[in-house]
């Protein structure tokens, strides 16, 4: 048993470690939300202008 070999401290033997682990995985997650966050944004704006044009211009080839 852990108790017997390395006392009490054995239970938190690593505990450091771990939480610095997650620590930077959290952050990286992060930045990976918020770039593709950013992606979405700017993809959803740039189709947001280009969509009225598409509708417009063979619009304007029946109009014409």
């Amino acid at each position: 048993m852990l108790e017997n070999d390395e006392g009490l401290l054995g239970l938190y033997k690593g505990l450091m470690a771990q939480i610095l682990k997650g620590l930077l995985v959290q952050g990286i997650l992060v930045m990976i939300k918020e770039r593709v966050e950013l992606i979405f944004v700017l993809l959803f704006r740039h189709l947001r202008r280009r969509i009225p044009q598409m509708i417009m211009k063979p619009a304007r080839r029946v109009v014409g």
